[in-house]
């Protein structure tokens, strides 16, 4: 099941369930503006904390200084931008970022994905053909003044050197979409990267947009390696890591050599991070002000509104949050067709809703999100309706004719996220006196 859900934005796997959150920031004495930030926690953007309910847009002038105040939930598992898709990401694209950047800001609408000119590309062009991808690098971007890097300039082998070490890693987050597209890559001068690839690919800058083509030095692997450690985390962005204490703390601080210091960036001073695992604790902590920025689960906003009534609560209409099944459809037994529509037909997706999301998501008609460019329309989604509606006997009767007359038992993965996906889709239907969180999904 794909929802839209009226909420914060979060971006979520493939597989997985999410609670319900509302972002909402304490009292404040300054308005601490965003930063140009690039991944981690929550989707994007750094903290917005206003010393009262006023709602943030283009009109909010930002009052540089100030720190930023937030909270983690677990130490990251691994510090290599190569490592995977969870780990560091959020601290690492604290200090550095990708070749490209989506544009983010209040003047900006929400959903959209177009690159930002002040990206660490200058500017590209693209072949008649979409088979050549011609970079030129902003002159004058440094890597931070620490070393092994010693604050030299950023130039296109670097950017080269990145590309080449994400495909030759074993589970780097986009290595299968970088190798399936690049057939090669040349820097005929030092400030252009020329790539090119296998076959056009109309979602190749947005790879190289998203937060896990961190660039990376050659220097900082001569030195440490897989990168395996928060020593590695020097890169150019807006701050530098400046402590880490396993199981305390992590603590940023403004990176004066910032590319983009001259138009006052980054606005805060630092960030300073502290680790609370338990959920209720870091409620308590933002109740009591320690904390300028918290997701709230919708059950909690009505009381939290009432003990900080200073605070502004940001809720997004349209979530980017996805719950989605995906089959193997290469091999036995979801090559059938008729079994794929089987399980959607036996998810009684109202109920998911209701339980899961407190009524607040409706189920969206096919695999591209509805506020996605992409996306085909309502009126030529709703030819998909009828394998979305909750019909257990035409499931049922599906099932049979893919030659499975009594039925049969699948297993299937997910992702750190999905934790509650089990609970979600059942192997069995629910029974009289079984937990309300069961039975979601009708036995076929």
């Amino acid at each position: 099941m794909l929802t839209k859900k009226k909420g914060i934005l979060l971006i979520l796997g493939l597989v997985g369930l999410v609670a319900l959150f509302a972002g909402c920031a304490s009292a404040a004495e300054k308005v601490l503006a965003p930063t140009p930030y690039y991944g981690g926690e929550g989707g994007g953007g750094a903290a917005v904390a206003l010393p009262t309910a006023t709602p943030l847009g283009a009109e909010v002038k930002p009052i540089p200084g100030g720190i930023y105040r937030g909270y983690y939930s677990a130490d990251p598992s691994y510090w290599s931008p190569n490592g995977g898709t969870a780990g560091a990401i959020g601290e690492l694209n604290r200090v550095g970022g990708p070749l490209l950047q989506f544009n983010i800001g209040p003047e900006y609408e929400k959903w959209d994905f177009s690159i930002s000119p002040n990206s660490v590309a200058q500017s590209w062009e693209t072949s008649k053909d979409g088979m050549t991808y011609t970079f030129h690098i902003r002159q004058g971007v440094l890597w931070q003044n620490k070393p092994p890097l010693n604050g030299r300039e950023l130039v296109a082998a670097d950017v080269k050197f990145t590309y080449e070490l994400h495909m030759k890693t074993a589970g780097a987050p986009r290595r299968e979409q970088l190798t399936s597209a690049i057939e090669s890559m040349e820097t005929p001068d030092k400030y252009t990267l020329v790539i090119h690839l296998k076959e056009p690919r109309a979602d190749f800058l947005l790879t190289l947009a998203t937060p896990y083509c961190e660039l990376v030095a050659p220097e900082l692997v001569e030195a440490f390696g897989d990168l395996n450690t928060p020593k590695a985390a020097i890169s150019f962005g807006p701050f530098m890591l400046e402590e880490y204490t396993p199981s305390v703390k992590i603590v940023y601080k403004k990176n004066p050599t910032y590319y983009r210091a001259k138009e006052g960036l980054p606005y805060l001073d630092g960030l300073y991070y502290v680790l609370i695992g338990d959920a209720s604790t870091s409620l308590a902590a933002f109740r009591a002000e320690k904390i300028d920025l918290r997701g709230v689960v919708r059950i909690d906003l009505a009381s939290v509104k009432q003990t900080n009534p200073k605070a502004y609560c940001y809720e997004n209409e349209i979530g980017a949050s996805v719950t989605a099944l995906a089959f193997r459809t290469d091999k036995a037994p979801f090559n059938d067709v008729n079994l794929r529509r089987a399980v959607a037909l036996s998810i009684n997706r109202q109920e998911v809703i209701n339980t899961f999301y407190y009524g607040y998501a409706i189920p969206q008609l096919g695999p591209i999100h509805a506020m996605s460019e992409w996306y085909l329309g309502d009126e030529e989604m709703k030819k998909l309706a009828k394998y979305q509606e909750y019909n257990v006997e035409e499931a049922r009767r599906l099932v049979a004719e893919a030659g499975y007359a009594s039925g049969l038992s699948i297993s299937f993965a997910v992702n750190s996220g999905g934790r509650r996906l089990p609970e979600l889709l059942p192997i069995r239907g629910r029974r009289p006196g079984e937990d309300r969180h069961q039975g979601y999904h009708e036995a076929v």
